[in-house]
């Protein structure tokens, strides 16, 4: 069975440089959009849960900005457990 690594995805709004001040610790994560119904109802807003998810890797590029190391990853959501 494949190992999996777990990589957090949040970013600081202090690395994002046209965040106002007052949101500099702030956290942001990557997000998507479902038009299917799941089985999560207006009380699991806000909870995190651990999933499954089958993803399709269908882009990379690289920032252009000052650091070399910034790139961006697309991915489509074939499918997800909960």
């Amino acid at each position: 069975m494949a190992k999996y690594k777990r990589t957090n995805l949040g970013v600081k709004d202090k690395d994002i440089p046209v965040c106002s001040t007052t949101s500099k610790n702030k956290i942001r994560y990557p997000s998507f959009y479902v038009r299917k119904k799941l089985p999560l109802d207006k009380k699991s807003i806000g909870k995190s849960f651990d999933v499954k998810a089958k993803i399709k890797f269908t882009g990379l590029s690289q920032n252009s900005s000052q650091r070399n190391d910034e790139f961006s990853y697309d991915f489509d959501i074939i499918d997800i457990e909960f």
